[in-house]
């Protein structure tokens, strides 16, 4: 049984994954899955990423929020608003999606593991829910951040991040390996 070599795994961090609550601190709850969250800069005063019900979530009932150090926000395009952040580890991702909901323009960037920027898109919002994509031609995203930004803008929802990863050449060979040598034991078994 080949694997093919394109084959790519995509892991969805969602604020809705079972076990998170309305205002639960997210930040490290997938790490598991090689993806930390943050909130960097403007009025945030724990840098932590929460979830936050919302009833204009694009997905579900919960979407990425943010502490401003008096209350939750799920706003994340007031000029006081962080910047939403994802760190990846293990695995690192070729492709990167995140779901909004913004009257403003939502850019997403993506830096490789030296910091330097491999690049962005941005869309105009139009207060509809909208995915966002970046892919990477020839290198892992190490990290990316997403910030909002409009005149007078005081509205933006983040929802779902998903992130793709395509093995590495040598791990589809050791994969396809492992699975012909199961294959050869059981009809052996069988035999």
């Amino acid at each position: 049984m080949a694997i093919p070599a394109d084959a790519a795994m995509v892991i969805t961090i969602d604020p809705d994954a079972p076990g998170i609550n309305d205002g639960d601190d997210i930040s490290t709850f997938f790490a598991g899955s090689g993806v930390t969250l943050s909130a960097v800069g403007g009025s945030s005063s724990e840098g932590k990423v929460y979830a936050y019900e919302s009833w204009f979530a694009p997905t579900g009932s919960l979407v990425f929020g943010w502490n401003d150090g008096s209350f939750l926000d799920d706003h994340w395009g007031r000029s006081s608003s962080p910047t939403f952040k994802a760190t990846f580890s293990g695995s690192l991702p070729q492709k990167v999606e995140i779901d909004y909901l913004s009257e403003g323009t939502v850019t997403l960037t993506a830096y490789d593991s030296s910091d330097n920027v491999l690049g962005s898109v941005s869309e105009a919002g139009d207060f509809d829910p909208h995915t966002l994509t970046f892919t990477s031609t020839g290198y892992d995203i190490k990290w990316i951040s997403v910030d909002i930004s409009g005149t007078g803008l005081d509205y933006g929802l983040l929802d779902n991040l998903r992130i793709t990863v395509v093995p590495e050449p040598g791990a589809v060979g050791l994969a396809s390996g492992l699975a012909a040598l199961g294959f050869i034991w059981w009809r052996r078994r069988t035999a």
